[in-house]
């Protein structure tokens, strides 16, 4: 068998989910999707901070793998990142039904859809 057969093959069986991004308002999806607008709006620090928690999440396959910004995750399906000393990141679990535990809990390690709700100072 060819290489190039055996790849295709591999990949079409391998099914990865990554974490998907929504965002609850457009002024976030543009800070979150434009450095400049972001610099401009939250300083150089908060920005390049944004930036790698949003390639975190992108590269995800479950909020469980993301270590870096002290991720806090709560039974409510909300989601606090540390971005720097003084700013965070809200998102919250964004499944039409949010995967849950027995315990009737957010599954964080099930959760692959997230919405990014606010950036704010704490």
């Amino acid at each position: 068998m060819p290489i190039r057969e055996l790849v295709v093959r591999t990949a079409e069986r391998a099914h990865i989910d990554i974490v998907q991004l929504a965002f609850e308002t457009a002024h976030l999806r543009t800070l979150c999707e434009s450095s400049a607008d972001a610099i401009r709006e939250l300083g150089d620090e908060v920005a390049s901070a944004l930036r790698d928690r949003l390639a975190d999440l992108d590269s995800a396959v479950s909020i469980k793998d993301i270590l870096v910004g002290r991720p806090q995750a709560f039974d409510t399906g909300d989601l606090v990142i540390e971005l720097t000393a003084a700013y965070r990141l809200l998102c919250r679990a964004n499944h039409p039904s949010n995967p849950k535990t027995t315990s009737d809990v957010i599954n964080w390690e099930k959760v692959s859809r997230v919405k990014i709700v606010d950036i704010f100072k704490s």
